[in-house]
C-alpha cells in the first residue's frame, strides 16, 4: 500500500467509492404486446368482460403489428411479435363464442300467454269463433212421436253446415231454455268427418214425458259450447 492510498484511507474527508449502478432491464414491445394479448385471450372467455377483451385484444394488435415493423429494435422478436397477433386474433373469437353459448345457455323460453279472463269468458270466445269461422248451426223443430209403448218423446232437430274450408269433426252443447232463461235440459252432439260445406242433421235431447214434452214446445235453444277437430 503506498502512502499516497494511506493518508486516503485516514483522512476523514476522503470520498466513498460510488456503488455500481444496477443494469435496466430492456423494455420489449413485442414481449408486452404478447402479455396484453393473453390478457385479452383470459377476458373473452367471460362474457361480462367482453368490453376489457375489445379493449386488450385491440392493444395487443397494434402492438404487435407496431413491433412487427421493426423486429430488431430494442431486441425485439418476429415470433413473439407473431403471438401477440395470435392471440388478440384467438380473443376476437372466443369472446364471439362465447357470446353465442352464453346466450344460448340463458336464454329463456318465453312464457306462455295466459288467458287472464274467467273460464267461462274463455269458453265463450272459443265457440264464438267455431261458430263464426267453421261452423253454420240450423235450429230445426221440436218433434214428439209416441215410442212403442205408448209414452211420447221429444227430441230437437239441428243441421250443422261445415264452413271451416276444410274437412272438421264437430262437437256441441245445447242447452234449452224456459222463458226466464232458466236451463230445463241440456245435452252435447258430435258430427264426425264433416266435408267442407257439407251438411249433417241430428237430432238431441231425445226425451221421454208428457212434461218434458211440453216444456220443450215452448222452450228456446242455444248453442253455449262449440268446439273442432
Amino acid at each position: 500500500m503506498t502512502a499516497t492510498d494511506l493518508r486516503a484511507q485516514q483522512s476523514p474527508y476522503a470520498r466513498p467509492e460510488a456503488p455500481v449502478a444496477k443494469k435496466r432491464r430492456a423494455y420489449r414491445l413485442d414481449k408486452s404486446a404478447a402479455y396484453v394479448g393473453g390478457i385479452a385471450l383470459g377476458c373473452a372467455v367471460v362474457p361480462m368482460l367482453r368490453w376489457a377483451a375489445i379493449g386488450f385484444g385491440t392493444a395487443a394488435l397494434l402492438m404487435g403489428i407496431t413491433s412487427l415493423g421493426s423486429p430488431k429494435r430494442k431486441g425485439a422478436k418476429r415470433e413473439t411479435a407473431w403471438i401477440a397477433i395470435a392471440l388478440a386474433i384467438l380473443a376476437a373469437f372466443g369472446m364471439v363464442a362465447s357470446q353465442t353459448v352464453f346466450s344460448a345457455v340463458g336464454a329463456e323460453k318465453p312464457a306462455p300467454v295466459v288467458n287472464a279472463a274467467p273460464p267461462a269468458e274463455v269458453q265463450a270466445l272459443t265457440t264464438e269463433q267455431v261458430l263464426g269461422s267453421q261452423a253454420k248451426v240450423e235450429i230445426g223443430k221440436v218433434y214428439s212421436e209416441l215410442e212403442g209403448s205408448g209414452v211420447k218423446q221429444t227430441s230437437l232437430a239441428l243441421t250443422i253446415t261445415n264452413i271451416g274450408g276444410k274437412t272438421l269433426s264437430f262437437d256441441m252443447e245445447i242447452q234449452a231454455l224456459d222463458a226466464k232463461g232458466k236451463v230445463i235440459t241440456s245435452d252435447t252432439l258430435f258430427v264426425p268427418t264433416l266435408s267442407d260445406g257439407k251438411s249433417a242433421t241430428v237430432r238431441v235431447f231425445n226425451l221421454l214425458g208428457s212434461d218434458m214434452a211440453s216444456a220443450l214446445s215452448t222452450a228456446t235453444f242455444k248453442v253455449v259450447k262449440a268446439s273442432s277437430y
